[in-house]
């Protein structure tokens, strides 16, 4: 979608230096982009939004980061989601949390938030409350292994009709959507950014309860921990 679209246009393998052998080469998910952006450059628009998430894969890749507030760029892309055709005037988005500042990067974490927002709404297909909260994790809240120190905590959750049974386990798998018309890619790209971040997301979903998505960021991370 063009709404969750911010600063930057389509962007190609040359622009990321990805055209030749690299890491990028190797992830499935990045090949998959390439070839729907070549797919999309022929005039073969089969979905509506795969070219902006075959966009968004491809700049994983060149992730930058500077110190952000999260709070801030969660309420950006809450806005952005309230002014969506598909969010009913009736929904309610909330953000709670004080300012939490991270180190990130600003379009990728936007992206990230506003789509788990935005498929809220989406599988509602009505109103909807979605509550969005950011604040420091306790170290025992961490999945065990994880190796994320000063974590930070960003949930998502609505009470919308949960997520069908049937595709739970391969959620965050490319292509796989339980939305008419929904390309696969958008959970499969979050996953990767909150990786992308040194992070780890995860999922808790009851079918006609609602779903909650959790994520957790590190503060900050050091220059070797890229190499």
């Amino acid at each position: 979608h063009r709404d969750v679209e911010r600063r930057d246009g389509l962007v190609g393998d040359d622009d990321l230096g990805v055209g030749g052998e690299g890491a990028g080469d190797a992830d499935p998910l990045a090949l998959a982009a390439r070839e729907l952006v070549r797919i999309a450059a022929a005039g073969v628009d089969r979905e509506p939004d795969f070219v902006e998430h075959a966009r968004d894969a491809l700049r994983l890749l060149a992730a930058r980061r500077e110190p952000v507030d999260l709070r801030e760029v969660a309420i950006a892309a809450v806005h952005l989601v309230e002014a969506h055709p598909d969010c009913h005037a009736d929904s309610a988005i909330t953000v709670t949390g004080p300012a939490t500042i991270i180190d990130a990067d600003e379009d990728l974490l936007h992206r990230v938030i506003a789509n788990l927002v935005l498929n809220a709404v989406q599988a509602a297909g009505g109103p909807v409350n979605v509550l969005v909260t950011i604040g420091p994790a306790l170290q025992s809240d961490v999945p065990r292994g994880s190796g994320i120190e000063s974590p930070i905590r960003l949930d998502v959750k609505d009470d919308g009709p949960g997520i069908p049974e049937d595709i739970a386990d391969r959620l965050f798998q490319p292509f796989v959507s339980g939305r008419p018309g929904g390309s696969g890619l958008g959970l499969a790209i979050v996953q990767r950014a909150v990786e992308a971040h040194r992070g780890l997301i995860t999922v808790a979903s009851a079918v006609g309860e609602g779903t909650t998505f959790t994520i957790f960021l590190p503060t900050n991370w050091s220059a070797e921990e890229d190499e």
